[in-house]
């Protein structure tokens, strides 16, 4: 069952093979973060998750009937902290899956994951992280870790007990990777012009995936590379908060994105993940005279695992219920 580990965590965790990299690829950064509006002080995001058996996708399948094995939820909450006249960004990250009778022998069982990450609003390097794995399904899979990256230690828990690692530099984490490439320099530069979608965005990257570090014994960064383009509607749901997005159709429930496929430099092999960021602007608040605004919030994530163990294709989708 020790695939199904990498199947319930692929978005969260990136459970890949990695690749060493002897310095960390820093792309460019926006020099106004997407988040960062003035009297900005959180950004919460609700998204139900969904597990289907199969390659299966919503927006573009005929398939009335898919098999559905698992659902969930799935929330991170941006907060602003100073300390010592420096920002810094805190991002709690909730989710939780819970299997149907597809799978019996999972039936009723809840997988959780929770973590905590903090990064520097100056060049989102990361300044300490923690993350807890609670697998109800395959419990000699839950772990922990805790990482504090002034010092360059990185703590470790599983069923073997405690592990260390210790590291020099400044690195980006894995637990706000989707939060990070939102940051790309250029990527809401990417537009529709005369109703053609045109332009494209590749940018490389670097991150630390600490389940991956303890699983190979060393420390590591892995490279990575975004693929953006123009999407003309991602469906989301009809709820009230769509029409606070700009280029939006809450009629239809469908938003405007940049799609971006997340992915292994060099054509590895490994997980490749979806992700929808919407193109135009959220506003907490239109009537307001200096309303808050957030650009390229994350609307939706897919990612495909097959697993080995049962031959079988599982799509997770998580799709943005709530914005708050």
């Amino acid at each position: 069952m020790k695939k199904l580990f990498t199947v319930i965590i692929s978005v969260l965790s990136i459970t890949l093979c990695c690749v060493a990299c002897a310095q960390p690829v820093v792309p460019a950064i926006k020099t106004l973060l997407p988040w960062s509006y003035i009297g900005f002080q959180s950004e919460t995001c609700e998204y139900v998750v969904t597990q289907y058996a199969g390659d299966y996708d919503p927006d573009i399948s005929t398939d009335t009937q898919p098999i559905v094995t698992a659902e969930g939820t799935y929330k991170t909450t941006l907060e602003n902290k100073l300390e010592n006249n420096e920002t810094s960004y805190v991002l709690s990250t909730e989710f939780s899956l819970t299997y149907r009778g597809e799978r019996p022998d999972f039936a009723g069982k809840t997988d959780t994951i929770t973590s905590t990450v903090e990064f520097t609003a100056a060049n989102l390097y990361a300044v300490y992280s923690k993350k807890e794995v609670v697998l109800q399904t395959t419990p000699d899979l839950s772990y922990s870790f805790e990482v504090d990256y002034n010092k360059g230690e990185a703590k470790y828990t599983d069923n073997k007990g405690d592990r260390q690692l210790k590291f020099e530099g400044s690195y980006i984490d894995n637990e706000y990777m989707m939060y990070y490439v939102r940051a790309f320099e250029g990527l809401d530069a990417l537009k529709v012009k005369d109703g053609n979608i045109n332009g494209s965005l590749s940018q490389n990257f670097s991150i630390v995936n600490w389940y991956e570090c303890f699983a190979a014994n060393k420390f590591f960064a892995t490279d990575w590379t975004a693929n953006c383009s123009m999407a003309r509607g991602v469906s989301v749901s009809a709820s009230d908060f769509i029409g606070n997005f700009d280029e939006s159709d809450p009629e239809t429930g469908k938003i405007v994105c940049y799609d971006t496929r997340l992915s292994l430099q060099g054509n590895k092999p490994g997980l490749n993940l979806y992700a929808s960021y919407a193109a135009g602007k959220y506003y907490k608040n239109r009537e307001s005279s200096n309303p808050d605004i957030s650009s390229l919030m994350l609307v939706k994530m897919k990612s495909y695992e097959t697993s080995t163990f049962s031959g079988i294709q599982y799509t997770n989708i998580y799709t943005l219920d709530n914005v708050r």
